[in-house]
């Protein structure tokens, strides 16, 4: 909330119905990394296990405590719903999902993309978690920790519709 005219994130309905729980795995959507890369790294950190989703694979792949999913919206909204923490990038739709359900959040934002350095400023400000690659030390610290930001995102659509229609009457 930089001014008057920045509203919070709108979180869609299908998520605000969740009924979220913190069952032991870190859900991940890290587009932007090969998945063998991702499977390298999350492989070293201990105590810890990770349902990656990748646009990279056809069929589910298990190593170590890495298993990676193809894109599938069903399941990647319940593993969302039921995770302990996400590990996405510095978009703007799941890491405004995670805060609102209560996750664990660590954001990478993708090289190159001037909208997801803004969004990491943003989420650095309000304390969430950040690299600028996959770094295996920060993710275990990040993993140990029970770092949760609370904050509440209320649904203003009414709010904002009546503000366009205003703003457009004008």
């Amino acid at each position: 909330e930089y001014n008057d005219a920045i509203f919070l994130p709108i979180i869609r309905d299908k998520i605000r119905a969740l009924r979220p729980k913190r069952k032991d795995y870190y859900l991940v959507y890290l587009p932007s990394f090969h998945p063998t890369e991702i499977m390298e790294k999350l492989s070293l950190i201990k105590d810890s296990k990770w349902k990656v989703f990748s646009p990279f694979v056809k069929d589910v792949t298990r190593q170590f405590n890495v298993q990676i999913y193809p894109i599938d919206e069903r399941l990647f909204t319940r593993t969302l719903e039921n995770c302990k923490g996400v590990l996405c990038g510095a978009g703007f739709e799941l890491p405004a999902e995670s805060i609102y359900l209560k996750k664990k959040l660590f954001v990478i934002p993708i090289k190159g993309q001037y909208e997801q350095l803004c969004n990491c400023e943003a989420l650095k400000m309000i304390g969430v978690d950040y690299s600028y690659d996959l770094n295996v030390a920060q993710l275990q610290r990040w993993v140990d920790s029970n770092k949760i930001i609370e904050k509440d995102f209320p649904d203003q659509t009414e709010e904002i519709i009546q503000k366009v229609i205003l703003e457009a009457s004008h």
